[in-house]
């Protein structure tokens, strides 16, 4: 018997050893995963493998109708996904760009990765989608990274959101929050069946090496996720764009030439869209004006530009494109030498100073053959005419200032009638750190402030382009972006004091840069001979880059003036 007993006992301990395995095991599991909502079971998406096929991606579903507040503010498992990392629900906190965050984490044991996150264990999961209906505004909330509570580093991997439809593109707004949570935000104003897209991209680290396994591209399908819009917030009430809306906005594609409010007015064959593609803002629409209407509104104007190449391929475009002077360059030796503010480098092109008359087509009247117009550039990626790589920090240096100046002219009181500014490629590409370029830009601003004093000339900032195709890995997307953001919430802190509008150049061009078909990488004006030579060099055929985006552009800036001026 008292053998019996001892022998019962220990099948009685082994029992319970073994509940109690379980039951740790279980809670280890729970532990490291994202405590569900019961409420929530329909809207929280499996977690996805690094690239799964189309068939296995989530199916299209009605978005939760909710009000902006709680569309905005993050859901309750995102909240209990926080709580659980010992996280408090910062929901202001962006923290996009800013190197490894500094976060309390749970207690889960394990150590940071010091490098890039890997391939093998990097997942992402929907959490949540809902839309508000008053502004048509969709919100994803993602969680992405190799474990529950960490956040993959930034600069080696990082995400990139693709949204369209058949005949919508746009460029959502992408955060990332705290413990890799991610939020993607875009409105969308048209019906249509859209297919939002998350892609891994990887750079390679300013040393020139990655880590194992980690391969430069942006060909890595971390999510695909069908949206259907049935209905849109009304734009009946939408007006022509004037100087002060705000132009965010998207790509609609029109039947062939027709342009129509609430989309645009006038016709699609001015900025070369022979597929129907225009850009309109979300609140306003532009007016596409013709050849009479562009020189009308420009007549005894002077407009001046200050940027890079790719400015450079903008007031091309405007010059050929909608003022008509194909042969803008044939400037003569004696023209050059009395060229009193700025040296024409026919080669470079990088500063220029012109006076065009208007001599387009046979036919003009006595009054149109009258028109004039003034066009500056001058570059400011370095102070010297072919440096580069300066970007802002040009503007600390004294020759430069002393060109510039000499625009405002205190003594006859002459000045441009508006000036387009743009920085952000060269500052990128050098050596500067980001406070340092900050810093660039507030010298800068002071400078233009000082410049303008006395005067009325408005200004107008244009953002930098997203690099597209070949170049989107390797050259700092997010970088540029994040730059630009920086810029764009310097410029607003000064209440319209300086900038009368800025141009969003970075949304004009992002849903255009997955490959080259718009541009050579970095330019989306390409024309001439420097077109030419990047279709050979890229192996592109006949079709070879569309230059309709960077024609839109242009027409942007054309509608701000006129409206600035009227």
């Amino acid at each position: 018997p008292t053998h019996h007993l001892d022998f019962q006992c220990m099948k009685f301990l082994q029992l319970f050893i073994t509940v109690l395995a379980i039951t740790a095991f279980s809670l280890v599991v729970v532990y490291y995963r994202i405590p569900p909502n019961p409420d929530d079971k329909e809207n929280v998406a499996a977690t996805r493998s690094l690239e799964p096929s189309v068939a296995d991606t989530p199916l299209a579903r009605p978005a939760e109708q909710t009000g902006a507040t709680l569309c905005t503010e993050p859901p309750e498992v995102v909240q209990a996904h926080w709580k659980h990392c010992g996280l408090t629900a910062a929901v202001g906190r962006n923290l996009l760009g800013k190197g490894k965050p500094k976060k309390k984490r749970g207690n889960t044991g394990k150590k940071e990765p010091k490098g890039g996150s890997s391939s093998a264990s990097l997942a992402i999961q929907l959490l949540k989608e809902c839309r508000d209906p008053t502004s048509g505004t969709f919100v994803w909330w993602l969680n992405y990274g190799t474990e529950v509570c960490q956040h993959p580093p930034l600069g080696v991997a990082y995400l990139e959101p693709q949204l369209e439809s058949e005949n919508v593109k746009i460029t959502p707004t992408i955060t990332n929050e705290l413990a890799g949570v991610v939020k993607i935000t875009a409105r969308l104003l048209d019906k249509g069946h859209y297919t939002l897209k998350v892609w891994k991209c990887v750079e390679l680290p300013q040393h020139g090496t990655q880590r194992e396994g980690e391969v430069p591209g942006c060909d890595s399908l971390l999510l695909q996720h069908e949206i259907s819009v049935h209905d849109h917030p009304s734009k009946e009430n939408a007006h022509r764009c004037n100087a002060s809306d705000n132009l965010a906005g998207r790509w609609v594609k029109l039947d062939a030439s027709k342009c129509r409010p609430p989309y645009c007015t006038g016709s699609l064959a001015t900025i070369q869209s022979t597929e129907g593609w225009v850009y309109t803002p979300f609140d306003c629409y532009f007016h596409l004006l013709d050849r009479d209407e562009t020189w009308s509104c420009m007549h005894n104007k002077w407009l001046m530009v200050w940027g890079d190449s790719t400015m450079q391929d903008t007031l091309r475009n405007f010059v050929e494109g909608l003022l008509g002077e194909r042969n803008w360059m044939a400037i003569s030796a004696s023209e050059v030498s009395t060229n009193v503010i700025y040296e024409w480098l026919p080669m470079e092109e990088r500063s220029m100073d012109h006076t065009f008359q208007r001599n387009d087509s046979e036919g003009l009247t006595a009054l149109q053959k009258q028109q004039k117009v003034r066009v500056s550039m001058v570059w400011n990626g370095h102070p010297e005419k072919r440096g580069k790589y300066m970007g802002l920090a040009t503007y600390r240096n004294s020759t430069y200032q002393e060109q510039i100046k000499a625009a405002f002219d205190t003594k006859t009181h002459k000045a441009p009638d508006i000036v387009i500014i743009h920085s952000g490629m060269h500052d990128v590409r050098s050596a500067f750190s980001d406070t340092e370029i900050m810093n660039n830009l507030d010298f800068a601003v002071e400078l233009w402030g000082s410049l303008r004093s006395g005067f009325t000339t408005p200004y107008i900032w244009r953002t930098s382009g997203a690099w597209a195709g070949q170049l989107r890995p390797p050259l700092k997307n997010e970088r540029i972006k994040r730059l630009s953001e920086a810029f764009v919430n310097r410029i607003s802190e000064l209440n319209g004091k300086l900038f009368a509008n800025i141009i969003p150049y970075w949304t004009i061009t992002w849903p255009w840069h997955w490959d080259n078909s718009c541009s050579d990488g970095m330019h989306y004006g390409l024309s001439g001979m420097r077109l030419e030579q990047k279709k050979q060099k890229l192996n592109l055929d006949h079709t070879g880059i569309h230059s309709f985006v960077d024609r839109m552009t242009g027409m942007m800036m054309l509608n701000l003036a006129c409206e600035l001026w009227r």
